[in-house]
C-alpha cells in the first residue's frame, strides 16, 4: 500500500491539491502521499503510474472546488465528470470498487458553506460521494483543518506513520535539554555572585540570542520578525491581457511583459506566479475581498501553477512586493493572450 492518493480536477484545484499534499506529507511522509504533480517523473507513462498508485492506495482524498461539477470539455461541450474516461471519475469509481475510505474535502473560507453536489448531479457510479461526510479545509485555520483530516485518515489507516508525533517528542527532548542548560547557568550565576565574577582582560561582548522554540533551540545574533501582509486601499482596477512575460502588479498602472512579472502565462493552459510572488485559485462563489485574498494566499506554494482555469475563475495573487490582487480570468483573446480583470490593493 502507498498511503494517501490525492484526487483533484486540474482545471480548478491543482494549487489546493498541492497544498493538501504538502500538509499530509508533513504528517505521514512524502512516500505516503501520492499527487501526480509531484510524483510522476519526466518521461514516465502517467496513465500507468496513476493506475498503479490508485490500486495500491489505502485511502482516497478527493479535492472538490465549488465549480468542480461545472468544468466542461471544450471540444464536446460536455461536463467532464459525465465522460466515462474522465480521470477524476475513474479515481473515485475505483476507490469505491476497492472499498477503501474516500474523504471528500473542499477548500472554503470559514464563513462560507460547503458546495456539496447532489447525488442526482453525479454519474450513478460515483453518486455515493454526495452521501459521505465532507470536510471543510479553511485557509484561515489550515493547520487545524489539516490536523483533523490527518487524524480522520489515521483512524481508518492506523499503520500510517505519524511524523508530527515523533517531531513533537524530539521537540520536548530539546526543550528539556534547554531547560537543564538554563538551570545550569542559573546555578553558575549564584556561585559567581558568592565567589566573585571570573577575572578577564577582555571587555564583555554581547552574545547571540538563544530562543527555545517548538522545534528545538534557535540561535541568532539579533531577533527578527516577519511583518504580516496587511491589505490597504484599492490601488488599481482594470482589464489586461497577458502573455509569457506576465504582468508586474506592483506598478501603477501594471506593466505587461515585465521581466519580473507577478502573474505569468507559463503554458497555453496554465498561469503561475513570478519570482517572489504567489498565486492560488479562489474557491468562493463570489469575487474575493482583499482580506479574503490575504487569508487565502497565506502559506500557499508560490511555484505551483493554476492549470487550465475556466472563464470566470478568480485568482488571488500576492505580489513580489507584498501587495494583494484579485484576477478574474476572462478567457483567451488575440491569438493566445490570457485576459484578466484585475483589482490590486496597496500595502496597508
Amino acid at each position: 500500500m502507498s498511503g494517501v492518493f490525492v484526487s483533484y480536477r486540474a482545471a480548478d484545484s491543482a494549487t489546493h491539491a498541492a497544498t493538501i499534499r504538502r500538509e499530509l506529507a508533513a504528517q505521514f511522509g512524502d512516500d505516503q502521499v501520492f499527487l501526480d504533480l509531484t510524483r510522476i517523473k519526466w518521461g514516465e507513462h502517467y496513465p500507468s503510474t496513476i493506475r498503479d498508485a490508485l490500486l495500491q492506495a489505502d485511502v482516497l482524498v478527493v479535492v472538490v472546488s465549488p465549480r468542480w461539477l461545472q468544468v466542461m470539455d471544450a471540444k464536446t461541450g460536455q461536463r467532464r465528470i459525465d465522460q466515462e474516461r474522465d480521470w477524476v471519475r475513474y479515481e473515485i469509481r475505483t476507490a469505491f470498487a476497492r472499498g477503501i475510505p474516500v474523504f471528500p474535502v473542499q477548500l472554503a473560507n470559514e464563513a462560507r458553506d460547503l458546495h456539496i453536489p447532489a447525488a442526482a448531479d453525479l454519474p450513478p457510479d460515483i453518486a455515493r460521494l454526495a452521501h459521505l461526510q465532507w470536510m471543510k479545509i479553511a485557509p484561515e485555520r489550515l493547520d487545524d483543518s489539516m490536523a483533523e483530516l490527518g487524524a480522520a485518515i489515521r483512524s481508518k489507516v492506523p499503520g500510517l506513520p505519524d511524523l508530527r508525533a515523533s517531531q513533537g517528542r524530539a521537540a520536548r527532548r530539546a526543550t528539556a535539554l534547554a531547560g537543564l542548560a538554563v538551570l545550569s547557568l542559573a546555578v553558575t550565576a549564584v556561585v559567581w555572585a558568592v565567589t566573585g565574577w571570573p577575572d578577564s582582560d577582555e571587555g564583555s561582548l554581547p552574545g547571540p540570542t538563544t530562543t527555545v522554540t517548538g522545534s528545538g533551540t534557535v540561535t541568532s545574533n539579533s531577533p527578527t520578525t516577519s511583518p504580516a501582509i496587511v491589505p490597504g486601499p484599492e490601488q488599481w482596477r482594470g482589464d489586461l491581457a497577458i502573455q509569457s512575460g506576465g504582468v508586474d502588479l506592483d506598478q501603477v498602472p501594471p506593466v505587461k511583459d515585465a521581466s519580473d512579472g507577478d502573474l505569468l502565462k507559463t503554458h497555453f493552459t496554465e498561469v503561475s506566479a513570478g519570482r517572489g510572488a504567489a498565486v492560488i485559485a479562489w474557491v468562493g462563489p463570489a469575487a474575493p475581498t482583499a482580506q479574503e485574498c490575504q487569508t487565502h494566499v497565506a502559506g500557499t506554494l508560490g511555484d505551483v501553477p493554476v492549470f487550465d482555469p475556466a472563464p470566470g475563475t478568480y485568482l488571488c495573487v500576492r505580489t513580489s512586493e507584498g501587495r494583494l490582487a484579485s484576477a478574474q480570468y476572462q478567457g483567451i483573446v488575440d491569438g493566445g493572450l490570457f485576459a484578466f480583470a484585475f483589482t490590486v490593493w496597496d500595502k496597508g
